[in-house]
């Protein structure tokens, strides 16, 4: 019954057909086992960031083998819809080409590939058939039309799967107000057609197959869906969406007291709580629930949903939660401290709280804090800026009141080689027994705390008094065994001899492009051909005495020219104002 020029064709929806030739027995002999494998179908899907061309520039001819109008109208029918320029070859005598055994789009210019899967893609999606791409020999195709010119064949498509298209037409109604809805859009789902209502909300599809499902949108009415049947006419009514909102009262959960100044956040929505703790926001028609966030910055935030329906208010009353800080606090080395004061200073209110033994604390954010003050009496104070984003502030404090030891040694400002013995120091207006010894060297053990805030009183009969300000920042900090020395070096006492001398007092600054210029903060300042000299303090500031004998003052420091500057004795004291130093 069978010859060598029988075909078998193996075909399934969801694989690639296949094809043997040949009668049995030349079958068997070519294949070794009679398991045929068949290749699973994939969709063509267009390729991501590729650019396609016009489809109204490309020009697509069709042949159907077997020859069947329906299938043929078909294609044509989807294809133009997409604006592709389409001829059906009803004639295939008179259009001679290679006739394809299976369902296949050719293509004629290599740099088309793109545009012929797409063309695949949408008749893959329209007959339910995997269709090979292939670049042709041009046969049939003149070579001038090549550039833009396509051949689809459609080979053993079932029409029975494809079914008849027939077109559709129906009005689109409110369902309330039976009012007809211009301006909806209707959508085939199987190939994403679109077509708009009229004014008279009326409507017409071509190429629609009973089982084909339509899509109905409107704003501000609800989505439907609708398959087609047997009939050909259809009255559609659509739901109107009324709009929703959600308000309530935001109140503090302890007092109870209105909040305002709350931000309500919905979506890309937000508004603010009145006097009175009141808010109201609008939904869109979309929700079907909503998610509110309400914020304050003294507060926490806070998250709610509900569940909304068509057109009914919802009432939604909300407690927001103090804000608690909570951290630790211990000096530079890690060692916890306990006893630290910690305070917000709010609107209306001193909140207050005391670190415990393991030096941890927990205090109540007040509305309008914005800083947390750690004092104590063994601690230099600190304040902390209060963020939005965190609750937990760890903070170490330096040590205020532990024993130090300040040193120095005096000596006479004619020759600093000779020490001047049995000075008396005081520190602050209080009388210290201590005396410099006969090396001028002295040594007075205090706390950090006192050296931060007192002066340095140096008294020696035949001698000008010496008074030195600031003495953390003019002494030198060195660690030892017994603790923290500050050290103030050699320090000038002058004879009290009566003679002609000048005040001279200024500013050092840095050459600076700033606008507020930089201060220099140790510069030494000198009288020129004398032993006699000082530093400027943290404010760039500095005062010296100068005697009839030296005629200026030398001022330097590291990094920058000296700068020499004349004195002139006929005057007491003088006030050289801001002197800037300038980089070598």
């Amino acid at each position: 019954k069978y010859s060598d020029s029988t075909v078998f064709k193996f075909l399934h929806d969801n694989y690639v057909s296949f094809e043997l030739r040949g009668g049995p027995e030349s079958i068997l002999k070519k294949y070794a086992s009679p398991i045929i494998e068949l290749e699973r179908r994939e969709e063509i899907e267009p390729e991501d960031d590729v650019k396609l061309k016009d489809p109204a520039s490309l020009e697509i001819g069709i042949a159907v083998f077997p020859s069947n109008d329906v299938v043929g109208k078909e294609a044509q029918n989807v294809l133009e819809r997409r604006r592709y320029v389409v001829t059906y070859l009803t004639d295939l005598k008179s259009n001679q080409f290679y006739l394809a055994s299976k369902p296949t789009v050719f293509y004629y210019d290599k740099k088309n590939k793109e545009e012929a899967k797409e063309i695949g893609r949408i008749l893959n999606k329209q007959f339910n058939r995997y269709f090979s791409i292939v670049e042709g020999a041009g046969i049939g195709v003149p070579k001038s039309i090549q550039h833009n010119n396509f051949r689809v064949h459609l080979i053993d498509i079932d029409v029975q799967k494809v079914g008849i298209s027939k077109s559709v037409t129906g009005r689109v109604f409110d369902a309330k107000t039976s009012s007809p809805i211009s301006g909806a859009t209707i959508t085939l789902v199987s190939n994403d057609f679109e077509v708009s209502t009229r004014n008279d909300g009326g409507f017409s599809l071509a190429n629609v197959r009973k089982g084909d499902v339509i899509s109905i949108n409107k704003e501000n009415f609800e989505s439907l869906e609708l398959t087609i049947g047997e009939g050909d006419n259809y009255r559609i009514e659509l739901l109107g969406l009324m709009p929703s909102s959600v308000y309530g009262t935001v109140v503090q959960s302890i007092t109870n007291g209105p909040l305002s100044n709350v931000t309500v956040i919905l979506g890309n929505r937000r508004v603010t709580t009145n006097s009175k703790g009141e808010y109201k926001i609008s939904i869109s028609n979309d929700d079907r629930s909503a998610i509110l966030e309400f914020n304050h910055p003294f507060l926490e935030s806070m998250t709610s949903k509900v569940l909304l329906r068509n057109g009914e208010d919802i009432e939604l009353d909300v407690r927001l939660k103090p804000r608690i800080l909570t951290g630790s606090v211990t000096d530079v080395s890690g060692m916890p401290l306990s006893g630290v004061k910690i305070s917000i200073d709010g609107d209306n209110v001193n909140q207050q709280a005391t670190t415990d033994s393991r030096g941890a604390y927990k205090i109540q954010l007040p509305i309008g804090g914005d800083r947390l003050y750690f004092t104590g009496d063994r601690v230099a104070p600190k304040y902390i800026p209060i963020s939005r984003s965190t609750n937990t502030y760890d903070v170490r404090l330096e040590l205020d009141d532990f024993p130090v030891i300040l040193t120095g040694i005096i000596v006479y400002q004619a020759n600093s080689e000779i020490p001047i013995e049995r000075a008396s120091l005081r520190l602050g207006r209080t009388k210290i027994a201590e005396y410099t010894s006969s090396k001028g060297v002295f040594t007075l053990t205090t706390s950090k705390s006192e050296l931060k805030n007192k002066t340095l009183y140096i008294s020696k009969k035949g001698f000008e008094p010496e008074e030195i300000e600031s003495i953390l920042s003019k002494a030198r900090l060195r660690s030892t065994k017994k603790g923290e020395v500050y050290d103030l070096g050699q320090i000038i006492m002058e004879s009290d001899e009566k003679s002609s001398s000048t005040s001279v007092s200024g500013i050092v600054v840095f050459d600076s492009k700033k606008k507020n210029k930089d201060l220099v903060i140790g510069a030494n300042v000198i009288a020129k051909g004398t032993s006699n000299g000082t530093i400027t303090d943290i404010d760039g500031k500095f005062s010296i005495i100068v005697s009839e004998k030296s005629s200026a003052i030398i001022i330097s420091y590291t990094g920058f020219k000296t700068k020499v500057i004349e004195i002139d004795h006929n005057s007491s004291e003088i006030n050289l104002g801001i002197i800037t130093l300038t980089k070598k």
